[in-house]
């Protein structure tokens, strides 16, 4: 890839590097909106652990967090289930929320949107089905 910009004219590895650092600068931006910036009619009004939390849960936080995961319940945190997920909510409100240290590294974050879904659950009562 490099040998294929060296052959570029000068001006269009010029307009290149612009793009790239345009590029670059526009999307640090992107994960910084606030929980207060969630659109307030997209959030469920009763979201539950099956319908709502569990998928989050599977998606950021189950590789590392199950007992099949390859590390383990990594931390003692085990968020493949909803008893695990509960009980270790108060790890997801310190490290995914307010630290933001979780998942590590460039992983995905959750958005405002599913931050919100998953503290109004919290503050709903920890809800695991929906009411039939």
């Amino acid at each position: 890839m490099l040998h294929a910009v060296s052959k570029l004219h000068p001006l269009a590895r010029r307009v290149l590097a612009v793009f790239l650092v345009l590029l670059a600068t526009a999307s640090c931006g992107l994960g910084d909106l606030s929980i207060d910036e969630a659109d307030p009619d997209s959030i469920p009004a009763d979201p539950t652990y099956e319908g709502e939390v569990r998928p989050l849960m599977r998606y950021y936080c189950v590789a590392c967090h199950a007992p099949s995961s390859q590390l383990g319940t990594a931390h003692d945190f085990d968020y493949s289930t909803y008893e695990g997920t509960k009980a270790g909510y108060g790890g997801i409100l310190d490290t995914v929320f307010e630290q933001q240290s979780m998942p590590p590294g460039a992983a995905r974050r959750m958005s405002p949107r599913e931050e919100a879904i998953v503290k109004r659950w919290a503050e709903q009562g920890f809800k695991e089905k929906p009411t039939p």
